[in-house]
């Protein structure tokens, strides 16, 4: 096993036999599985097999791609009846022929419109339509990749036929009015599936079919998950780079709330700070709203505390000082953070500390009324502010002192914040309670580092340090007496 000490030595590896909670392993990176490896869960759904459940699949749902065969207005029909989806009145009355009765121009007209005057060689000379990607104008139609997902869901016995078919309708419905949606997020809105089963559903997909394809991304593999999304680590094709992509999968996933994660994307973007994971790129794609970032090669701080426990005082200052100076960067421009903790911290493996998400970041330049409503708490639990707690309408750039002292405070002595008071509690404890004297839960500890904490997490706003560049000055000043 590697040490860590000041200069962080990183193994590449867990050391074999470690035992980790069970939370600590939804957290952490799953290990690579070999390609031709399989579960209960996707046995049967091999990329070359073609089981009955495909048939099965093909009655409510089928890929909406254009091919050179069929007309996107036809097959947009094709949908229509596959799906179950009603079409208008005076469609209804019309008779249909048989497909094969009627040529290409007169399969065109009927849909609406107007014949393809191309020859067959320009007809053939355009390429094809990438799987998963939509053509533009071509809204509502399933994509491979929401087809994928119906396989894998059916074959997996968690989604039956008529439950595929009121996903596409559903879909059908939201493209009639310009909203598109992916078949996974409609399924966890309908209450089908929980998104737990929806991530797990995604994952096996990546496993029998190969990397997910979204825009100019091949989704590899889950990395994280966090409040807003889903996380993965993608492979920029076009730039032959790895990357973190973000996926938004939600319930409510109105017009406000993409607004919000487009905000995300656009907050950090106005960041260049060492210490802060880069935005690259933001957009739609095939139903899926994501937000690309910069790839941390290198473990969270909650990783490093459930495999090490509690990590060196010089260490735990040197981290902590580098993301208060990208805390303070940040609200130099105005933008607070509002969900500091050790899950958002990485830690490269050259010992570099990286902030990351930065998806409830409050702009004091905006009406916060367009965003929060007042009495919502917005972060982490164990790590929110008393002022978060509150629901308070105005919340300055202390919330992240505290929130950043509590994470001190828990890399220093290896415990979670209030770790003797319930999870469902512990908000009341950011109310009423103070933290214990850190070199009683971590013998050893100097007197000044722990000073350092109880200031940082004060329960009174003015008790704390005004500004966070005060916290990266005084830690960076400690840091050389230690």
């Amino acid at each position: 096993m590697g040490v860590i000490n000041s200069s962080l030595v990183i193994p590449a590896r867990r050391p074999a036999g470690k035992l980790y909670p069970s939370f600590a392993i939804r957290a952490m990176s799953q290990t690579e599985q070999p390609a031709d490896s399989s579960t209960p869960s996707d046995r049967g759904l091999q990329p070359e097999q073609r089981s009955d459940s495909d048939t099965s699949i093909e009655c409510a749902i089928r890929p909406g791609q254009t091919t050179e065969s069929q007309a996107p207005a036809e097959q947009e029909s094709q949908v229509e009846q596959e799906t179950g989806s009603q079409a208008p009145a005076d469609q209804e009355s019309q008779a249909e022929p048989a497909a094969d009765s009627r040529t290409a121009a007169e399969q065109e007209s009927h849909a609406g419109q107007a014949p393809d005057s191309r020859t067959p060689a320009e007809q053939q000379a355009q390429p094809k339509q990438a799987a998963g990607v939509r053509p533009e104008g071509d809204r509502g139609v399933i994509t491979e990749i929401d087809y994928e997902f119906a396989r894998q869901a059916f074959g997996e016995k968690r989604l039956t036929r008529d439950q595929l078919r009121e996903c596409a309708r559903r879909q059908r419905k939201l493209a009639n009015v310009g909203i598109h949606r992916a078949l996974p997020i409609i399924s966890h809105q309908l209450g089908l599936l929980t998104r737990l089963q929806v991530e797990e559903l995604l994952r096996h997909q990546i496993r029998r079919t190969g990397p997910i394809r979204i825009a100019q991304y091949a989704l590899e593999k889950q990395i994280g998950h966090g409040g807003m999304g889903v996380v993965y680590r993608a492979r920029q094709v076009t730039m032959d780079r790895i990357v973190a992509m973000k996926l938004l999968l939600r319930k409510d996933m109105g017009e406000r709330f993409i607004e919000r994660f487009r905000q995300e994307a656009q907050a950090t973007a106005m960041l260049n700070h060492k210490n802060l994971v880069a935005a690259l790129d933001v957009g739609e794609s095939g139903g899926w709203n994501y937000f690309v970032m910069e790839y941390v090669d290198g473990p969270s701080l909650i990783e490093l505390v459930y495999e090490y426990g509690a990590l060196p005082e010089r260490f735990c200052v040197r981290i902590i000082a580098q993301v208060a100076s990208a805390l303070a960067h940040a609200h130099e421009t105005d933008i607070i953070h509002r969900d500091v903790k050790p899950g958002n911290i990485m830690v490269t493996r050259t010992g570099v500390a990286k902030l990351c998400d930065l998806g409830l970041a409050h702009l004091r330049y905006m009406d916060e009324s367009s965003m929060y409503e007042s009495g919502t708490t917005v972060g982490s639990r164990r790590y929110m502010s008393p002022e978060q707690v509150r629901g308070l309408e105005y919340i300055d750039a202390r919330t992240d002192i505290y929130s950043l002292g509590l994470t001190l405070f828990f890399v220093l002595t290896g415990k979670v914040p209030f770790s003797d008071t319930a999870y469902e509690s512990v908000m009341y404890a950011h109310l009423t309670d103070d933290l214990p004297w850190p070199a009683d839960e971590r013998p050893g500890l100097s007197n000044e580092v722990c000073k350092m904490v109880f200031r940082m997490s004060a329960r009174d706003p003015n008790e704390r340090f005004r500004t966070m560049k005060e916290v990266a000055d005084c830690l960076q000043a400690l840091l050389e007496r230690l």
